[in-house]
Formats: structure tokens, sequence, C-alpha cells
């Protein structure tokens, strides 16, 4: 099971909050939201599945080594010129040995053991599994084998990315499990989404 997250570098995350919060603010936004994703799959057993966060750079930094310290997560770099080619490469470091993988952004507040303990059921009986985002894109996706044309041709940072990956999939004739459809943090009005859910406060 593998978490992707930006290294928590100023300025480099959370943008659009940032626009709003400010770039320390939007940083602790961002440490707050891995380390929920994180603390949610403490639960996953070890002897079943691995845990992983997966960063674009940056495995010295402290934080990073916290992170895989405090939740038992091993730290890897990320590794491609987008996003799509570096869940491609994620998920391969683990399909071309024959094992199961699934890879969720660290921004997802819903994706908890439940939801991930359920794709690697639905692994068992498709090649793959996706959780909708409110947004249109996704956060989680897993594969049994590789599916490498699900990462090529797709609008990244848009609305299409959930449509567009499920075409790729018809087209390559994969097997697709859709699991609930869950929300992720981008905006002010997200992140005040968040806080609410996080407390528990009613209509959240």
């Amino acid at each position: 099971v593998m978490v992707f997250a930006r290294s928590p570098v100023p300025g480099t995350v959370k943008r659009r909050l940032a626009a709003t919060i400010g770039e320390e603010a939007a940083l602790r936004a961002h440490c707050e939201l891995v380390e929920n994703v994180l603390t949610r799959l403490e639960s996953l057993s070890s002897a079943s599945c691995v845990r992983e966060i997966w960063v674009t750079g940056g495995l010295q930094m402290p934080t990073v080594r916290e992170w895989s310290r405090i939740f038992q997560a091993r730290p890897r770099e990320q590794v491609g010129v987008d996003i799509g080619a570096s869940m491609r490469h994620a998920l391969n470091s683990h399909l071309r040995m024959g094992r199961s993988a699934v890879l969720m952004g660290s921004d997802v507040p819903p994706l908890d053991v439940r939801i991930v303990e359920e794709a690697l059921n639905q692994l068992q009986s498709h090649d793959v599994v996706i959780a909708p985002c409110e947004d249109g894109g996704y956060g989680l996706i897993g594969a049994s084998r590789p599916v490498n044309e699900l990462f090529v041709d797709i609008d990244w940072g848009t609305d299409r990315v959930f449509a567009q990956t499920m075409e790729r999939a018809r087209e390559a004739e994969h097997t697709v499990a859709v699991l609930e459809t869950v929300w992720d943090v981008d905006d002010f009005s997200d992140w005040e989404r968040f806080r609410n859910w996080r407390d528990g406060n009613p209509g959240s």
C-alpha cells in the first residue's frame, strides 16, 4: 500500500490552499493531511501488506524520516516526468514481482483501512480497483497486473481524470472494481470541510 505525497517544502505544497492561508499554513495543512492518512492506515497488518510513503524527493528530510519511523512506512522517491509516470513506476515496482499494489493520495481524508482492505480484496478478482473523487479525479488506484495504459494521455489535474482512466481500462479490456466516491483537499473550502470532518461536526 503506497501513499503518494509531496515532500514538505514551503511553496511547493497545497498551492491553491496557500493562495488563501499562506505558504507556512499550507505546509502545516499538508503535513496534517499526510499524517491523517498514515494514522488511518496504522492498523493494516504488516504481515499481509507493506506500507510505503512515496515522496517527491527529499528522502532525508527530517519530517519524511519521522513519518517513516512513526508510521512504519518505508520511504521511497517518486520517479517520472509527471504524476502519471510516477504512479506507473510505483505500481510496477510491485506488480512486476507478482504482487498486487494499491496507491493512494495523501490528501484524501476518507481513505482508511476499510476502503484499502476492500481494494485489496477486489484485486483478487479484478485487474484494477479505483476510488473516484467528487472532483472528477480519483483518490486510490490499484492493480493486480501491469496496467501502463491507464497513465497515458490523461489530463492530470482536471475533472476528466477518472472518466479518461475508465475509458483506457475499457479499451484495454481490464476488469475494474469501482469503490465508493471519496473527496480530497485542494482549496480553502476543502480545508474547511476537512477540519469539520476531523472535529466531528454535523454536516461535515
